[in-house]
C-alpha cells in the first residue's frame, strides 16, 4: 500500500507544469460585448466595445473580428498581457438598415499560438436599430408623431411625411392648402356657402358630383327641372287662327266676331295684352285684363259720342233760331219806332 502511494507522488512531481495551466488562453467573458449608447438610430455612429481576458501564462497577441448579421464590419488587433488586467478594444459601426442586428465578435490568436479553449473566444449580442424621422431623439417605433407635424400617427395619412397629413382627393396637395379638397370642381368656400361638404365629392350620395348636381343636398333629384310648354288643342289652334286672321284683315263685322272668339278662349290671350284690329276708317283697340279676358270695344263709346254730338248740335240750332227771332223782333220794333217819330215830325 505504501509503495503505491510513493509511485503516485513521484508521477505528480515529474508531470510538466503545462498540465496544470495553459500557456495561451484568451476569452471574452459573459457580458463582454457592449455598445456606447442606446437606442441606436439608423445612420448613427456606434462604438462596439469588447473585453478580452488572458487566462494563459504567456502574453498573447491576435485579431478580433466584428460581424453584423454575418457580415464583416471590421477587425482590430489584440494584445493581452499574461495574468494582467483585462484588455478592451472597440470598433466603429454605422448601421444601414432598421431592425434587429446580431453583433458577433471572434478572437483569433496568432498562428504560432495554440489556444486549448477556442469555445470561449466568441461572443455575441443582439441590438435593435430604429429610425428617427423627425430627429427628436425618439425612435419611430415608439414615437407617437413620427414626422413631427403635430398630427398623431393614427390620424396622419402620411405619418412619415412632415409636409403631408391628409389628401382627401389624392391630388398630391395636402388638405390644409388644397382649395378644392374633394376635387368636385367647387372651391371649399363655395361649398360652405351652399351647405355642401367640402370633403365629399357627392354630398347627398346620389351619384352626381356637387357641381353637376342642381340639387346637391337632395338625394332624390339632381337635374334642373324645365317647365313643360303646353301644346294647344286643335280647337284652340283653330280659334287662334281665326283671331289672327281677323286681327290681320278685319271687316266691320269682324270686330264682334273677334271679341266673341277671344272671350271664349281666354287662355289664348295673356293678361294685360293688347290686340289692335284695323278697320278701313279707324283703329280700334281690344284690351284684356287679368280679371276679365272679354274685349272692350269702343263701339259703345262711339255711340255715346254721337249722341252727345247730336245733342250739342241741336242745342246750337235752337240757340241760333232764338237769337234770330230776337233780332227780327228788335228790327220790327225799331222800324215801328222810326215810323212813329217820322209821323210826329210831319205833323
Amino acid at each position: 500500500m505504501k509503495l503505491h502511494r510513493w509511485f503516485f507522488a513521484l508521477a505528480i512531481a515529474l508531470a510538466p507544469l503545462s498540465a496544470y495551466a495553459a500557456d495561451y488562453d484568451i476569452q471574452i467573458p459573459s457580458g463582454g460585448i457592449t455598445v456606447d449608447h442606446t437606442p441606436i438610430m439608423l445612420g448613427q455612429t456606434v462604438k462596439i466595445y469588447v473585453t478580452v481576458n488572458n487566462l494563459g501564462n504567456k502574453d498573447t497577441e491576435g485579431t478580433s473580428v466584428f460581424m453584423d448579421n454575418g457580415t464583416n464590419i471590421g477587425m482590430k488587433a489584440i494584445s493581452a498581457k499574461a495574468s494582467g488586467r483585462p484588455e478592451e478594444i472597440w470598433q466603429i459601426w454605422k448601421p444601414t438598415t432598421v431592425g434587429n442586428h446580431t453583433i458577433k465578435v471572434k478572437l483569433v490568436p496568432d498562428e504560432s499560438i495554440f489556444d486549448p479553449s477556442p469555445e470561449n473566444n466568441e461572443a455575441q449580442i443582439t441590438v435593435f436599430v430604429d429610425k428617427d424621422t423627425d430627429g427628436d431623439g425618439i425612435g419611430d417605433s415608439v414615437d407617437p408623431d413620427i414626422d413631427g407635424d403635430g398630427v398623431s400617427n393614427p390620424q396622419d395619412q402620411f405619418p412619415t411625411d412632415p409636409k403631408m397629413s391628409k389628401d382627401t382627393d389624392g391630388d398630391g396637395i395636402d388638405d390644409s392648402v388644397d382649395t378644392d379638397i374633394d376635387n368636385d370642381g367647387l372651391y371649399n368656400w363655395e361649398e360652405r356657402t351652399i351647405g355642401t361638404d367640402p370633403t365629399k365629392y357627392d354630398t347627398d350620395g346620389d351619384g352626381y358630383s356637387d357641381k353637376e348636381d342642381a340639387y346637391p343636398l337632395d338625394p332624390k333629384r339632381w337635374k334642373k327641372e324645365v317647365p313643360v310648354t303646353q301644346t294647344p288643342s286643335n280647337d284652340q289652334a283653330d280659334t287662334a287662327s281665326v283671331v289672327t286672321a281677323v286681327a290681320t284683315n278685319p271687316t266691320p263685322s269682324d270686330v264682334k266676331l273677334a271679341g266673341d272668339l277671344v272671350a271664349s278662349t281666354p287662355d289664348l290671350m295673356p293678361p294685360s295684352s293688347t290686340v289692335e284690329i284695323l278697320t278701313p276708317t279707324s283703329t280700334q283697340e281690344v284690351t284684356t285684363t287679368e280679371e276679365n279676358y272679354l274685349p272692350t270695344t269702343t263701339g259703345q263709346d262711339n255711340t255715346k259720342k254721337t249722341a252727345a254730338k247730336e245733342t250739342k248740335d241741336g242745342f246750337w240750332n235752337l240757340s241760333t233760331g232764338l237769337w234770330g227771332f230776337a233780332i227780327f223782333c228788335g228790327l220790327i220794333a225799331g222800324l215801328f219806332t222810326w215810323l212813329a217819330k217820322r209821323k210826329s215830325l210831319g205833323q
